[in-house]
């Protein structure tokens, strides 16, 4: 498959220079997340209207000058399902690229199917049959092997194509402005994951109080900073579910520490000083300074009408060809359901009240919990079995 290598730091600002002011570019990764600090990029591919390329960065190569050209000029950068291209991208320039298209993501807004997979997306749309064989390989090895470099490119080839196809069916639908809202979105979920608060990802719906949470956060700065200095990943420090069990006990004594099932490990025996002390000093602290976090509501209440909401945000998005996935979460659906009935206070206001999604399922779930619309099923051995019927009368909505 022709491509062109690029293995130097001046070559690669040389070919930078020269690819400014293309129309697109195309661009993938392959990379090792499971055993490092951060993810290992170890391939970049990259497409334009000029050819393909194969940049190494695990070569005496600076790869900055590339992520700098994808924040500049007025280019379009297409990607699919990728989150960690964008990570690489902010970290090396704490910015992202001006224009972005993930097919992934607009095709969870035309079709029920997100989060679909590259190759399932290219025979559907481009009839193309694309090799899995290397989905497993070790990209850390040179050279790379011929079929190596095949399922590589294959990565971006018909990114460009896909693209075209995506957009003019975003455009059909009127949802332009749909993509524009998630790609925005999209992006503050990456910068969520780089962001001094993302110690919070690990709580689960257990209510900590203030105390407990300093506790988390005291034993999640040391983990990562002990995690960066090992360059591995933060859960071979110490596992979450542990991390989350201490915080709980609230004691600081060794011997206490050290009975807790799964601390027992022998990795972990030089480590029990630090975590005493990040306990302590976390218990020390007035309640002023600990972090308050909210988290949902989990009353039968909200779980019945949460299940009941979920089928019919599934059925809505069904019948318009949209993915429900992309849509909400059943926890989306119980946040919504929280803050209209005022069964919690909310800083923000919930994911499903805002934009196109509360335009496709807001009106239909009020109506629904008003009592002004009820639920019927029809044809139960269809995808969406649901109508939504007025009460008394035969007049019904059909999403």
């Amino acid at each position: 498959m022709v491509h062109r290598t690029l293995s130097q730091t001046q070559e690669l600002v040389s070919w930078c220079r020269d690819t400014r002011g293309v129309e697109w570019i195309a661009l993938d990764t392959e990379f090792i997340a499971e055993r490092y600090y951060q993810p290992l990029l170890c391939l970049i591919q990259v497409g334009t209207p000029e050819g393909s390329f194969l940049l190494d960065p695990l070569a005496p190569m600076d790869t900055t000058p590339f992520w700098e050209l994808l924040t500049e000029g007025e280019h379009e950068t297409i990607l699919h399902s990728g989150r960690v291209e964008l990570e690489f991208c902010y970290r090396h320039t704490r910015k992202f690229p001006k224009k972005l298209f993930d097919t992934q993501l607009a095709a969870g807004l035309v079709t029920t199917d997100y989060p679909a997979g590259y190759s399932n997306l290219v025979f559907r749309f481009l009839g193309e049959n694309l090799q899995n064989t290397e989905s497993r390989t070790d990209w850390k090895c040179r050279p790379l092997t011929e079929r190596q470099v095949v399922y590589a490119l294959e990565d971006i080839l018909y990114l460009h194509s896909m693209r075209k196809i995506l957009g003019e069916e975003l455009q059909r639908l009127k949802r332009e402005k749909w993509m524009a809202a998630e790609t925005q979105l999209w992006q503050e979920t990456v910068l969520a994951l780089v962001s001094p608060q993302r110690w919070q990802r690990i709580l689960g719906s257990y209510r900590y109080t203030p105390q407990e949470l300093a506790i988390i956060r005291s034993l999640w700065q040391w983990r990562e900073a002990l995690a960066e200095s090992r360059n591995c990943s933060p859960r071979r420090v110490l596992r979450d579910d542990l991390l989350l069990e201490l915080a709980r006990r609230r004691v600081s004594e060794m011997r206490h520490i050290r009975s807790i099932r799964g601390m027992e490990r022998g990795d972990l025996k030089d480590l029990l000083p630090d975590i005493a002390n990040c306990i302590q000093k976390a218990l020390e602290l007035p309640e002023s300074d600990c972090p308050h976090v909210r988290v949902s509501g989990n009353h039968t209440k909200l779980n019945v009408l949460g299940t009941l909401l979920s089928s019919v945000l599934g059925t809505i998005a069904r019948n318009l060809q949209v993915a429900p996935s992309l849509v909400g979460s059943p926890s989306d659906v119980r946040e919504w359901i929280a803050w209209k009935l005022r069964w919690k206070d909310c800083d923000e206001m919930p994911l499903l009240a805002q934009g196109w999604r509360a335009e496709m399922v807001g009106k239909i779930f009020e109506e629904l919990l008003s009592g002004q619309k009820a639920i019927r099923i029809v044809q139960p051995q269809e995808e969406c079995p649901l109508e939504f019927v007025t009460p008394g009368g035969l007049s019904s909505d059909r999403q």
